[in-house]
């Protein structure tokens, strides 16, 4: 009587919520308005979005990697079927539950939007596992485990999308079935499913609950599978080729089939600025295209068992530098600075070169050639690789490409400008077509810690060929980060200088160097006149020297009274002028030697009158001023140039200064010496007329007596063509 109570109750409240949707469907008014139905014909055009495959396979992996799921590891499988080879995609992820699984199966619906914080999610239009797996075939299958939220139960769920069952019932609109079971009712027939479960065993390579229940084995705790089989052909033979068995890769490139590759090249993804007969390795390569698809890969894929060696990509390159860029739009007037990288490619492709344009971490657009790098006869420009993540981009549904928006042409240009910038004053000349890895390395070495999935920065000691397939964080020889509860280094390699930094530097140093050109040209022209002066000046005293010497060469006339006879001739008194003192400033002393004879002629002393003694003096004291005067006018023009000159020339003005005191301090000593020769010759002609007044004169000893004062006139005279040369 108790259990009889509670069902009546039970159908009384169904009977209740009923009444209440059908009064709210007459307060709308919708319960007369048709609903909108999508056809089955809807599933193969909205594939069609997808020209490539491997695109289609990104929109999977995608899914799993979002917030929503946030899985750690994928797994990518061909398996054989009946209904022939099959993919197979598994995550480890949250799952879905049987209200998420339907939405799954729908079209439109995406709560991804609320995940704000952290990596942001890549899907946001509903669309994805639709398109992508009816891309890759015409039926795929999704078994689902995921724990109960909050205390609820744990599910495992089974939907179906289905072109090939659709068609059979000639259907016309989709219809998806879907199974769900209570995890400790799992094999049990479920409520309300058992047409699902019917049709789902039918149009299935699973044939019965063993085969669906052996399925849900592959998933651990939580996670999803997802098995697309009736795979596109091309032909006679499958789209995709599997005798690679590390690999995936797309019949067309692969060069079986040669003579077919001319007619399916229009449906490869196309790259401006490059020929049809170049391809790169993730045109045709699953695993080439998972290694660079996202640009911080936190999530492990495995294709058929082997992992996918992922790159940091912006620290995979060689002479990396960056710079910024401001988006602006009609709609982003405030927008954020964009960080754009460039550096030299590693790889030992030589096609793999251009931009790799990202939306919110995940490749759009791979190796976009733009600028000087689409003629492809720019060396400077091959094997440049540019890095942006343009998350004010709107991608295509596709996400292959970007919508052509005003923002998009900016961020084009811009790009253009700066890889034209790199190249100038980074690489100059150089060419690197066909790359080596032995003789092209990364700045810096990373690598991803297979149990924590944390990259580490390793030490230039360490070579990239020597890291095994999986490395661990206790590997590193970095004590600091070799355990796995160590936090991530930062992904900033340390100071590079932004390409704006290494331009402003460029110009100031040209400034500096056009300056320091002017600079020396000025002293260099100041020098040569300072020289030919100097030249002019040297010339003038040797010719003035030489008419010196022609002149006292020949004797004097003999003056009225002089005579020859030694015993009537008594020699004059030779008169020195006063004020011999001289520091080589001033007048140079004359001295006047003169000897009277009893004839009264004035005899020639050392070929050399007192006269022709004072004119060479004052000939050596213009010698010595124009000196001066040369000095200062070389001197003086360069204490006159600016500050910031001055501090590059005081070297040379000391130097300078140094010499001209040198040459100065020998012309003071030359001068001295002249000098004191002088005095000495006072003092002993002083003498001598002492004492010859007192004894009597004879010829003989006139001649004895004068021939040591002739003697120290001459060396006096030989002491100034002395100084006089050397000035």
């Amino acid at each position: 009587g108790k259990r009889k109570r509670e069902r009546e109750k039970k159908r009384e409240r169904e009977r209740l919520r009923g009444r209440e949707r059908e009064s709210m469907e007459l307060d709308l008014g919708t319960k007369e308005i048709p609903r909108s139905a999508v056809a089955p014909r809807f599933l193969h055009s909205n594939s069609s979005s997808h020209s490539w495959a491997f695109g289609a396979i990104a929109e999977l992996i995608d899914n799993a990697r979002d917030p929503d799921v946030g899985a750690k590891n994928f797994y990518i499988g061909v398996e054989d079927c009946s209904f022939g080879a099959a993919l197979t995609f598994l995550d480890d992820g949250n799952g879905a539950s049987p209200e998420v699984l339907h939405k799954m199966l729908s079209f439109g619906y995406c709560d991804k939007d609320q995940y704000v914080d952290g990596p942001l999610p890549i899907g946001h239009y509903g669309n994805g596992f639709k398109s992508g797996s009816m891309r890759l075939g015409k039926d795929a299958l999704v078994f689902s485990k995921a724990l109960g939220s909050s205390g609820g139960v744990a599910t495992h769920s089974v939907g179906m999308l289905s072109q090939t069952y659709l068609d059979a019932i000639q259907s016309s609109e989709v219809l998806c079935p879907m199974v769900s079971w209570a995890e400790a009712a799992m094999g049990e027939t479920p409520a309300g499913g058992v047409a699902s479960l019917a049709v789902i065993l039918e149009h299935s390579p699973f044939k019965s609950m063993r085969e669906v229940k052996r399925m849900f084995s592959r998933i651990r705790r939580s996670g999803t599978l997802i098995v697309v089989y009736n795979l596109r052909m091309e032909g006679p033979q499958p789209e995709l080729d599997f005798s690679q068995k590390d690999d995936i890769r797309i019949r067309r490139f692969s060069g079986e089939d040669p003579g077919t590759q001319a007619v399916d090249f229009k449906k490869r993804p196309q790259r401006a600025g490059v020929a049809k007969k170049d391809s790169m390795p993730l045109e045709f390569s699953l695993r080439e295209y998972c290694t660079v698809l996202y640009l911080e890969p936190r999530m492990k894929i495995i294709i058929r068992g082997i992992k996918v060696q992922h790159r940091l990509v912006e620290h995979s390159l060689s002479r990396t530098s960056f710079d910024y860029y401001t988006p602006r739009s009609a709609n982003q007037e405030d927008a954020d600075r964009v960080r754009i990288t460039f550096g030299k490619s590693t790889s030992k492709d030589s096609q793999s070169y251009g931009m790799l344009i990202y939306h919110r971490g995940r490749l759009i657009q791979p190796y976009l050639r733009v600028g000087v790098q689409l003629s492809g006869m720019n060396p400077e420009a091959v094997g440049v690789v540019g890095i942006v993540d343009a998350n004010f981009l709107q991608p295509t549904h596709n996400k292959q490409d970007f919508q052509r928006t005003k923002a998009y042409q900016l961020c084009i240009a811009a790009l253009e400008s700066r890889l034209k910038t790199y190249c100038s004053l980074l690489l100059g000349n150089e060419s690197f077509q066909g790359n080596d890895d032995e003789t092209t390395l990364p700045d810096v070495l990373w690598a991803q810690c297979d149990s924590c999935l944390k990259w580490r920065r390793l030490p230039d000691s360490v070579a990239k060929n020597s890291l095994p397939k999986k490395w661990y964080c206790y590997m590193n020889p970095v004590s600091k980060y070799s355990i796995c509860t160590a936090e991530e280094e930062s992904y900033e390699i340390e100071p590079m200088e932004s390409l704006s930094t290494v331009r402003n530097r460029q110009r100031r140093e040209e400034r500096e160097k056009k300056a320091r050109d002017v600079r020396l040209e000025e002293e260099r022209a100041k020098r040569m006149r300072a020289n030919s002066q100097l030249a002019k000046v040297k010339l003038e005293v040797a010719e003035r020297l030489a008419e010196q010497g022609g002149a006292s060469s020949g004797k004097r006339k003999r003056h009225p009274g002089e005579g020859t006879t030694p015993d009537a001739k008594r020699p004059r008194t030779v008169e020195v002028p006063a004020g011999s003192d001289h520091s080589g400033k001033g007048k140079v002393p004359s001295v006047q030697p003169k000897r009277s004879v009893g004839g009264g002629e004035e005899v020639e002393m050392a070929g050399i009158t007192a006269r022709e003694l004072r004119r060479m003096m004052k000939k050596v004291a213009k010698v010595v001023a124009s000196a001066w005067k040369l000095d200062k006018e070389w001197i003086a023009p360069l204490r006159k140039v600016e500050f910031w000159q001055q501090l590059k020339v005081d070297d040379l003005i000391r130097e300078q200064e140094e010499i001209m005191a040198k040459e100065l301090d020998e012309k003071d000593k030359l001068l001295a010496e002249a000098d004191a020769k002088v005095k000495g010759l006072q003092e002993m002609l002083k003498r001598k007329e002492g004492a010859e007044s007192e004894t009597p004169h004879v010829a003989t000893g006139g001649s004895q007596g004068t021939e040591p004062v002739r003697k120290q006139i001459q060396s006096l005279y030989m002491s100034l063509v002395l100084m006089e040369s050397t000035l």
